[in-house]
């Protein structure tokens, strides 16, 4: 193998090498976009949580009486 045919491939590995930290990155951005979707939907249901709370409404079911009782 000539030197120009190991930096061909060389350039070659950088190149695919490249190509997967580019499919890697837009992974990480998709997953943290669904990480800030989740915390604010979670930030949403404790807030309604602690607005049921503030009226009388029990915080966990199993507190909550059945409607048979």
């Amino acid at each position: 193998m000539t030197d120009r045919d190991r930096i061909t491939e060389l350039e070659i590995r950088i190149t695919h090498l490249e190509d997967h930290v580019d499919q890697l990155t837009r992974s990480l951005l998709a997953l943290e976009r669904d990480r800030q979707a989740m915390q604010r939907e979670i930030e949403t249901l404790r807030d309604q949580l602690r607005a049921q709370a503030s009226q009388g409404a029990p915080l966990r079911p199993e507190e909550d009486i059945p409607p048979h009782y």
